[in-house]
């Protein structure tokens, strides 16, 4: 069987998953850094919407991370990563969708890299973006502690005080609370604008979000990688 090869770049958190769980089911793997072809033609051809990971096993070419993952533990041996009941595997992808729709764009797009990402690239956070994501957080938050057992104990609102989800969100970031949640809970609280979140973040995404083009990264003075 050949070798599975995993295409990325090294700072993608999806890129890291598809490499833990063939790492899990003991598969030796090939890793190509996919980082100075982003947004190229040859970077299309692989995946059309120009993200990361891609995985290439033979004559099989697959994108998106729940994809892949699927893959591997199927035509693999190792440890199965899906439960043998339906029920489970149902419970299974709903968290997996709920974190790629619910999840990981407001914490990591909209205020992890507006807070921390932006600021340190030199450019300046947009307030309404985390304004509007931070009520989003909280109610992701709170599901999550009730789905744990914790429903007595849900987050109180993140605004207000650093609360026991918001330091925990916190040490798995490696930052402080406070770099997280920002001084003020006036500015927190208030009401973004009727815009979705995605027209908030177009132009920034444009200019320095996703990255896809060499241009885009030149114009922001950055030469390294962000988490896809």
């Amino acid at each position: 069987m050949p070798e599975p090869i995993v295409i990325g770049f090294p700072g993608s958190t999806y890129v890291h998953i598809i490499r833990l769980i063939l790492t899990h089911k003991n598969v030796p793997y090939r890793f190509r850094d996919l980082e100075p072809e982003m947004g190229t033609p040859a970077h299309i051809a692989l995946h059309p919407f120009g993200r990361v990971p891609v995985l290439q096993h033979g004559d099989v070419t697959l994108y998106e991370t729940s994809a892949i993952a699927t893959y591997i533990d199927e035509a693999f041996d190792g440890p199965p990563l899906q439960p043998h009941t339906p029920a489970a595997r149902g419970r299974l992808q709903q968290w997996i969708s709920s974190v790629n729709a619910y999840y990981y764009p407001y914490m990591i797009y909209h205020v992890t890299h507006e807070r921390l990402v932006f600021p340190k690239l030199g450019i300046a956070s947009d307030e309404k973006v985390v304004a509007h994501a931070l009520p989003k957080v909280e109610r992701g938050l709170e599901v999550l502690e009730q789905e744990l057992g914790h429903a007595e104990r849900a987050a109180v609102p993140c605004v207000a005080a650093p609360a026991r989800s918001d330091r925990a969100r916190a040490k798995v970031a490696g930052v402080a609370p406070a770099e997280i949640l920002g001084p003020s809970a006036t500015i927190e609280r208030r009401s973004s604008t009727a815009r979705s979140p995605n027209s908030l973040t177009t132009k920034r995404g444009n200019r320095c979000l996703f990255m896809l083009a060499p241009s885009r990264s030149s114009r922001c003075g950055f030469t390294g990688s962000l988490p896809a």
